[in-house]
């Protein structure tokens, strides 16, 4: 049987921003492109799996198991 697994990593790095509000440190963090490290930051890992719904399989990574 051929199952679709979709693996999701979040990657969560917090920096501390000094601001005037909340929304003007979101900005600050998008406009200097404040991002996540995949190698030292926290994640976590969620696993789905689901049965093929006729998309075309050949668009997906193939896996023996």
């Amino acid at each position: 049987m051929k199952v679709l697994v979709t693996v999701t990593e979040t990657y969560t790095h917090t920096y501390l921003v000094e601001a005037e509000s909340q929304e003007n440190a979101i900005r600050y963090a998008e406009d200097k492109g404040l991002d996540c490290n995949v190698f030292n930051d926290d994640y976590e890992t969620e696993y789905k799996a689901r049965l093929p719904e006729g998309e075309d399989l050949s668009m997906y990574e193939f896996v023996e198991g």
